[in-house]
């Protein structure tokens, strides 16, 4: 089966009928089952998909489940009149669909619809052909949903203006895809600017800037490390050289283990950054959440390392793959990296088996990392209370259903900072 020009219908071929497209090349499938369905979408991409929604067989929930995690779909529903009242779906296709039809099913109407978006998805297909001759040298390595979500968001923001805050934990690569962003941006920025907490710019960096003609990227390093008057120091910077060249196109990268709405909380600081260079965030996954993912990495790593110090080692043995699925790499992908380095450099033989990686002890991590996510969601709920409040307390407490001293007990708990999130 083709990746393009596919037409997916979520119905009955005895119940639902569509217009004649086989003089446009489409391949034309029924699925009454929606697991069927999203089988195939892992395999085409670029579909047009037509849902049957007139008829009460498919729940809307599971459909806009299947919405928001297969990102590129085009959805087309069918549905009665009376269904346009119905809010879930009108929420659905003002969302996801393309166009919606009520029955009777204006045939020529359709028709023309569908000639239409094979043809964006034509053109759609042209362009990723010149991005990946453009884009060759992206190194982002992986084939897991979670890999490709990212994928696609760099793709999407890298040509843009927009300033994009990296949240995740320790060694799952935040700086890694900041520079994927900025190195696969079709019109090139002119420069990348690095500030880190131990590297504060001098007099001599900031002058530098009086150059600036068209546009430069700033990558802030690790900024929960910062310390305030750092912190202070950079978006003082960060302010003059807005209004020093506003019309130039400044973008700023951010990286941090903390997520964006823990950030703006948790200093008076972060929260004047956020307010003026309002980001969008791209929450880096875990190695774990990226599932075979370590393998591919794994492969690519060794190869890297015979080719650069000489590596005997060429290949893993089954049972070394089968450790490495196994194994939960708190330390993510930095943690891989120097276990495969430092067993390729040591090791004597052609492959690396079990007993080289050690890895034996993965399930110690278990606890560990299930105190580590309540702990990541307690605070993610207590960051969205706070946002959607406005900052305001007691309001966040009635609604979580909590006393205020339990939220300040939580502020505490997480390191957030009070002072930002105080009634007025």
């Amino acid at each position: 089966m083709n990746h393009f020009n596919n037409i997916f219908i979520l119905g009955k071929k005895n119940e639902l009928k569509i217009p004649d497209v086989n003089y446009l090349k489409c391949n034309v499938e029924y699925y009454s089952d929606l697991r069927a369905l999203e089988k195939q979408f892992q395999i085409c991409t670029k579909v047009i998909c037509i849902v049957d929604l007139s008829r009460d067989h498919f729940s809307i929930q599971s459909i806009t489940r299947l919405a928001k995690k297969w990102y590129g779909i085009r959805w087309l529903v069918i549905l009665n009149q009376s269904q346009t009242k119905n809010l879930k779906i009108s929420k659905f296709i003002y969302e996801y669909c393309i166009d919606y039809f009520t029955l009777p099913i204006p045939y020529k109407y359709m028709e023309l619809m569908i000639k239409h978006q094979i043809g964006c998805i034509s053109l759609s297909n042209k362009e990723n052909n010149t991005e990946s001759e453009t884009n060759s040298d992206s190194h982002i390595i992986g084939n897991s949903q979670a890999t490709l979500k990212i994928k696609n968001l760099i793709s999407r923001i890298s040509d843009t203006d927009l300033n994009v805050f990296f949240s995740g934990d320790s060694g799952v690569g935040k700086v890694f895809f900041a520079l994927e962003t900025f190195k696969i941006a079709q019109t090139k920025h002119n420069q990348l600017i690095h500030i880190k907490h131990d590297s504060l710019m001098d007099k001599n960096d900031i002058n530098h800037f009086a150059d600036i003609k068209e546009s430069i990227d700033i990558l802030i390093h690790d900024i929960d490390k910062f310390e305030n008057q750092q912190l202070n120091e950079v978006y003082n910077f960060l302010s003059n050289l807005t209004e020093q060249y506003s019309n130039s196109k400044i973008r700023l990268f951010v990286t941090s283990k903390q997520d964006l709405s823990s950030f703006k909380f948790s200093n008076i600081l972060n929260e004047r950054l956020y307010n003026l260079f309002r980001f969008i965030e791209i929450k880096v996954p875990t190695l774990t959440a990226r599932g075979q993912d370590s393998l591919l990495l794994a492969e690519y790593f060794l190869a890297k390392f015979k080719e650069k110090y000489n590596a005997i080692p060429s290949s893993f043995t089954e049972q070394a793959k089968k450790n490495m699925a196994l194994y939960l790499w708190p330390g993510n992908v930095r943690e891989l990296y120097e276990k495969v380095k430092s067993v390729s450099i040591t090791s004597s033989k052609n492959s690396i088996d079990a007993h080289d990686l050690n890895l034996s002890e993965s399930s110690s991590n278990l606890g560990a990392c299930l105190k580590q996510a309540k702990d990541d969601l307690e605070k993610w709920i207590l960051c969205s209370a706070m946002e959607r409040h406005n900052g305001k307390i007691m309001s966040a407490a009635r609604e979580l259903g909590v006393s205020r001293a339990t939220i300040y007990r939580l502020f505490q708990k997480h390191n957030l900072n009070q002072d930002t999130s105080l009634d007025s």
